[in-house]
């Protein structure tokens, strides 16, 4: 993640948790921010090793959705991108 990203856009980061796995290493990450005009905007960390458009936030807090969401922070969002590229 570019840190000239990070500083543009006040970011928060979740996990996405499956079946009791830790924050630490969740099944996905997905980061969040409001737009100047207070719109909500949500991407998701993709197998293509890009953030990518999402309504997964929206699925799980409206309960369509047995995932669960915890806030993480950036360090345990870059050591989930860096095991993403190992795998890829």
């Amino acid at each position: 993640m570019a840190k000239e990203e990070s500083l543009s856009r006040n970011y928060t980061y979740y996990a996405i948790i499956r079946g009791g796995e830790p924050k630490e290493d969740p099944f996905a990450v997905v980061r969040e921010w409001v737009d100047d005009t207070g719109h909500s905007w949500a991407e998701v960390y993709t197998r293509d090793l890009r953030w990518e458009a999402t309504s997964r936030l929206t699925a799980i807090r409206a309960g369509r959705s047995d995932d669960d969401t915890e806030v993480i922070t950036e360090d345990v969002v870059e050591r989930f991108i860096a095991r993403a590229a190992e795998q890829n």
